[in-house]
């Protein structure tokens, strides 16, 4: 019977004596109405949690003092309480305010007009019927809305499932399907319950079918994706099966299948076709949340993947440049090199015959002297000793500059890091570099005029100025000379560095497709970066690449950086002071022994030489001298290095921060290198000139002291 039929037909009298029985059943029962007495209200309590009557009739004698409590209970047991009735006997005075606060709803007269009494026992069941439904009614609004706010707070598919499921446990199920029907894919059919059901059953079948008629799909159950969740409902398989078609918008489709333990009522039937309809499109959209969740993820691996690949293209690219500047590096520094240790071989035989000689002399061995001075010729050595220190000084100072123009490309420094870049500087120190592997190749022809700086990573804008150099060359064919002209020159707000080639044209559909990520044509990015990486350096410059290639003209790379209107300020040569003056004293500390004789041998004459092998030597000596003018400390040393000196320092020894110079090799790691940007120190690089020295040193010192301290090489 549905909870809208308001037509009572049981009813429950509590009469103690039963004299009551025979008019209530003459009244009642040919209106349909079972009549059935019970003697107290007690028993009428446990009765009506059994047998749910429509109607309670009480007589007043049942209102006895001792159970007056119990219309209260009667009225509160059982899913749908039934309305109280007070059966009074003819003339029987009753205080109906009393009969009222007992739990009555109201006062029937057993010897009044049958007809007015069915019909106002209806209106009371048919009141109470409406007040039980807008309560129903009301639950059903709280809990439909309580399960959509639970779906809507999560777009994970695993509990949007969870809270549907809970939702239709609501009705007590021994199983529940949910057959999704997917346009992009298989439809998948989720199975809850005790045991996993066998698609041979019929039930399942049934489910498929059900889904073919309402959608009018065609659905094949070898198509369906299963996927069961265990459950601890009990199995029951004798009630009918409720199902819904599920529908929102155009892509969900939904079939909702459930065995609930006990039938379900219209009204119950309502509320699961409800339900069915609130969780289908939270579902749909956790799936679909699901799909670009893993499309992100694999877009993500994808991306993680091409950065790999560029990442070690690019590592590849720079492992290739290391290998040619090697090559480049390697064949201008020998040159000098050889020299310099055939001069210093000659040099220490000069020595060695003129100690010999002057060894004879102080041992009054006259004529063994003369004899010795015939084979060696003294005059000789002493006059070619001067130029071949000199020649060995030039190629020291000649390796020296190769270095200097290479730090360029070594220093490796933060993304962001950004410093005033002289691009004359830069881009003849990157032909230079290049010029021992151009030179049996090409011809360089430079047309470099003085332009603005520019703001960028000098390393990274090196190397694509080296990248298109060595493209320029490699375009031209190796069965013939070639140009390749760089040239350096500004334009209004932006500076301009091209470089050209007078080799073959570059076809157009490659040209067009130049920039892409890993795009080659002939040996382009042999030997440097890949022209993409070039092009994106650039871009993060606020630059831009322009390439014109023709047929008889060659090609035409051209870099424009973003100008800025200062130019470097000239360098000021500062002379020493030739007054004489008081001697300082100078700290030296570095971890090799033969540069610390180095430093003695050149400032030893001027001013006070401290040496200190190591960092821990170092501590004892600043802790053990009350006066150090000037702190030469080697950077990175093992053990105690720099760094570590530094901090030493700072805590015990203030007054010599403002002294504190720094040396390294130009091997840094990032904790050097932020320690330098931090403190700003001085720093000299290895390898250096004394007179290099001479410049950081002086101002610490007493006037003159460093004019000739070892000579201004």
């Amino acid at each position: 019977m549905s909870r809208l039929d308001l037509v009572p037909t049981r009813a429950l009298l509590v009469e103690p004596d039963g004299a009551a029985a025979a008019t209530a059943r003459a009244w009642l029962e040919p209106a349909g109405v079972e009549v059935e007495v019970v003697p107290s209200l007690p028993e009428a309590c446990a009765r009506a949690v059994e047998a749910r009557p429509d109607v309670v009739l009480v007589v007043p004698a049942a209102l006895a003092a001792e159970d007056a409590a119990r219309c209260g209970e009667l009225a509160s047991e059982g899913a749908a309480p039934p309305p109280v009735l007070l059966l009074r006997p003819g003339g029987q005075a009753v205080d109906v305010g009393d009969a009222t606060r007992l739990g009555v709803t109201d006062v029937l007269d057993s010897d009044g007009d049958p007809a007015l009494r069915l019909l106002r026992l209806r209106a009371a069941v048919r009141a109470s019927r409406l007040a039980q439904l807008a309560e129903l009614r009301l639950d059903e609004l709280r809990f439909l809305a309580e399960t959509g706010g639970r779906l809507g707070r999560t777009l994970r598919l695993e509990d949007v499932l969870a809270e549907a499921v809970r939702a239709f446990e609501r009705f007590d199920p021994s199983v529940l399907f949910l057959l999704q029907l997917d346009t992009d894919g298989p439809p998948t059919l989720r199975t809850y319950g005790a045991a996993r059901p066998d698609f041979d059953d019929a039930t399942v079948q049934r489910v498929i079918e059900g889904s073919r008629a309402a959608f009018s799909a065609h659905v094949e159950p070898d198509e369906v994706q299963r996927v069961h969740t265990t459950t601890d409902w009990a199995p029951d398989g004798e009630v009918e099966l409720c199902t819904h078609a599920a529908i929102a918008g155009q892509a969900v489709r939904t079939f909702v299948a459930m065995r609930p333990r006990r039938p379900l009522d219209e009204d119950e039937a309502q509320l699961f076709r409800a339900i069915a309809d609130r969780v289908a499109a939270p579902i749909e959209n956790a799936r679909l949340h699901r799909k670009v969740v893993d499309a992100h993820k694999g877009l993500r691996e994808a991306f993680q993947a091409l950065g790999r690949a560029q990442a070690e293209r690019l590592s590849a690219e720079r492992l290739a440049s290391v290998g040619q500047l090697a090559a480049g590096i390697a064949h201008e520094i020998n040159n000098p090199l050889a020299f310099v240790l055939s001069n210093l071989s000659v040099c220490r035989d000069y020595v060695r015959d003129l100690g010999r000689l002057l060894t004879l002399y102080r041992a009054g061995d006259g004529e063994g002297a003369e004899a010795l001075a015939e084979r060696v010729d003294p005059e000789f050595l002493l006059a070619d000793l001067e130029p071949l220190i000199e020649e060995t000084i030039e190629g020291g100072n000649r390796v020296h500059e190769i270095v200097r123009k290479l730090r360029g490309f070594t220093q490796v420094k933060g993304p962001d890091a950004v410093e005033e870049i002289n691009l004359q500087a830069a881009v003849e120190s990157v032909l230079n570099v290049l010029h021992g592997e151009l030179r049996q190749r090409v011809q360089v022809r430079r047309e470099l005029f003085e332009v603005p700086t520019v703001r960028g990573d000098r390393g990274k804008l090196s190397q694509v100025f080296m990248n298109l150099t060595m493209n320029a060359a490699n375009n031209i064919p190796a069965d013939r000379d070639g140009v390749v002209t760089v040239r350096l020159y500004s334009h209004p707000g932006e500076v301009a560095v091209e470089f050209a080639d007078d080799g073959p044209a570059i076809p157009r559909q490659r040209l067009a497709r130049i920039f892409e990520p890993f795009a080659a044509h002939r040996d382009i990015g042999r030997g440097g970066l890949d022209l993409a990486i070039c092009d994106e350096i650039v871009r993060r410059h606020n630059g831009r690449i322009e390439v014109t290639s023709e047929e008889g003209t060659g090609s035409t790379f051209t870099v424009w950086l973003p100008g800025r209107s200062t130019v470097p300020l000239p360098r000021i040569a500062l002379e020493a002071d030739p007054d004489e003056g008081p001697r300082g004293h100078v700290l030296f500390i570095d971890d090799e022994r033969f540069l610390l004789s180095a430093y003695e041998r050149a400032f030893t004459r001027r001013v006070n030489v401290h040496l200190a092998h190591g960092g821990a030597e170092a501590l004892e000596q600043l802790e053990r001298l009350d006066h150090i003018d000037a702190v030469l400390c080697d950077l990175v040393m093992p053990r105690i290095n720099g760094i570590d000196v530094y901090g030493w320092v700072s805590a015990n020894r203030p007054d010599l921060l403002d002294r504190f110079i720094v040396v390294t090799g130009g091997q840094q790691g990032d904790r050097f290198r932020e320690f330098l940007q931090r403190t700003g120190l001085p720093v000299v690089h290895k390898p250096f000139r004394v007179r290099d020295l001479v410049s950081v040193i002086e101002p610490l010192l007493p006037r003159a002291d460093t004019a000739r301290a070892g000579g201004a090489d």
